[in-house]
């Protein structure tokens, strides 16, 4: 039996790829798949909004880390003077000991103020 010859002539032989029209709609975010994209976008509003209060978090939340960063430092040199103050008043000639005591009891009220203020 010979085979059907496909017919292209336009004789109302519709072959692959023009039986139908294809309309491409909006395409759904990437991120949530429940919203659809507006042109121009790579993700929907909502979840561009998202993105950004995320990113001021992690900002806000670097900030502070630095902030706690440099407490601690001033609070580390703070103790090496109230460990020097010791020292010199310790081991120190008669007319340093007061000077010795006074830098201790300074930078002892110093960390604690500012364990107070920043924690």
């Amino acid at each position: 039996m010979p085979e059907p010859r496909i017919q292209v002539d336009g004789d109302n032989n519709r072959t692959a790829g023009r039986d139908y029209h294809e309309y491409k709609g909006p395409d759904p975010c990437p991120c949530c798949e429940q919203r659809y994209l507006t042109p121009g976008r790579a993700f929907c509003r909502h979840c561009e909004a998202q993105f950004e209060q995320d990113r001021i978090q992690q900002e806000l939340i670097e900030k502070q880390h630095q902030k706690r960063a440099s407490i601690s430092r001033v609070a580390r040199i703070l103790a090496g003077f109230m460990i020097l103050g010791l020292l010199v008043n310790w081991f120190g000639p008669d007319p340093l000991r007061k000077v010795g005591l006074v830098l201790t009891a300074v930078s002892a009220f110093a960390i604690m103020l500012i364990s107070k203020l920043f924690t």
